[in-house]
């Protein structure tokens, strides 16, 4: 159970924006509503997989940035200089 403890002069607004934090550290809201409605187990494997390849996505476009052209020096690129 997560438990938040107000401070000395902490106001509530600023507990509470503290135990939202947590909350949404723990992933506790996400559960709630996973919970709320029966997933069938087709549906879930298709929602892992999308969220996968979206992630893989990302990652993919992290590392062309990571290695593109357009980051190295000015020198470099004109020299056509790949690191």
């Amino acid at each position: 159970m997560i438990e938040v403890k107000v401070r000395e002069n902490e106001t509530l607004e600023q507990a509470l924006r503290r135990f939202r934090r947590k909350i949404r550290k723990e992933g506790l809201m996400q559960e709630i509503r996973s919970r709320m409605a029966y997933e069938k187990p087709s549906e879930k494997r298709r929602r892992k997989a999308r969220l996968a390849a979206r992630r893989a996505g990302k990652q993919q476009e992290v590392e062309a940035r990571r290695t593109s052209t357009l980051r190295q020096p000015l020198f470099l690129r004109e020299r056509g200089i790949n690191n």
